[in-house]
């Protein structure tokens, strides 16, 4: 069931774009981050030598704090400036999923760093351990279960085609608003303008929906007639699995590890998609795109 307004006329189509698709995701997997946290006991550690690099302390301290538990994050405080280049901060914060891994991490305040890790050069130093209390609650249980709801539904994504160019982009995201919502919630509608062609809208276009029902039900829509032009639909899946060129603008852009559903790939596609293809222009030996 789609979420926004049943009143056409309130639709906001900023909203449905993907950089904001994007930017919510992101912080759904903040709020689901911070939720597992609030559930950790937690110390503080310092000691280490801060010359280091980041990674390298983490490994020593996630080898050192093993047996006092499970730990779910080892995190540092901010970066702060040395004199030739950024040092990590002198304190770091484990947090631990079990009960009782504190207080065995307290125990260890004081003790030395000294066995080998190889490729880091330790020098031998002592931890100092602090027990912290736990991070307050900062999202209610429903920020929560749609962060869930963001990160854990289903998605199907599709390429759209068959619109008149000429026609204003917000009359073609209503049209297809219309017809898509039924099928599942829209994560994101993109008709952008082709700036080769002030004035003109590039011919095609994506829609992403995501929910928990059959999405792609949302398939039979190919070739509906949508009041003077004809609905032609390509899953961004198959749209992969055309043959492209090394040397074409579709390979540089989509690159060799493109994440179906995060970018919209229609104007680098070949011209016709739909039609039979020429795979004379990918010879044997570029392979097929993803193959460098």
């Amino acid at each position: 069931m789609d979420k926004h307004s049943s009143n056409d006329s309130d639709i906001d189509f900023s909203a449905l774009t993907m950089d904001k698709a994007f930017e919510n995701r992101l912080k759904a997997l903040n709020v689901l981050n911070e939720d597992q946290l609030i559930l950790c006991t937690r110390v503080s550690v310092e000691g280490y030598d801060t010359s280091l690099r980041r990674d390298d302390i983490k490994r020593v301290l996630l080898r050192y704090f093993r047996s006092c538990g499970d730990i779910f994050r080892v995190l540092f405080s901010r970066d702060r400036p040395g004199r030739n280049r950024l040092r990590v901060s002198r304190r770091a914060c484990i947090y631990f999923r079990n009960e009782g891994a504190q207080d065995k991490a307290v125990a260890l305040s004081g003790s030395n760093v000294g066995f080998p890790i190889p490729g880091i050069q330790l020098g031998g130093w002592n931890v100092f351990v602090k027990a912290i209390r736990k991070l307050p609650v900062l999202f209610s249980p429903d920020e929560v279960a749609e962060a869930r709801r963001i990160i854990h539904s289903r998605d199907f994504g599709f390429i759209v085609k068959g619109f008149p160019t000429n026609l204003p982009a917000n009359v073609v995201k209503m049209a297809l608003f219309r017809r898509f919502r039924s099928y599942g919630e829209i994560r994101y509608l993109t008709i952008d303008e082709d700036r080769s062609q002030p004035g003109l809208l590039h011919t095609s276009g994506f829609v992403s929906l995501w929910g928990d029902g059959d999405l792609e039900k949302s398939e039979e829509l190919d070739g509906t007639d949508m009041g003077g032009w004809n609905l032609s639909m390509l899953t961004l899946a198959k749209a992969l699995q055309t043959p492209v060129s090394h040397d074409s603008p579709a390979y540089r852009t989509i690159g060799p590890k493109f994440p179906p559903g995060i970018r919209c790939i229609v104007p680098y596609l070949p011209a016709d998609p739909w039609g039979d293809h020429n795979t004379s222009t990918a010879s044997s030996s570029d392979g097929p795109p993803g193959n460098p």
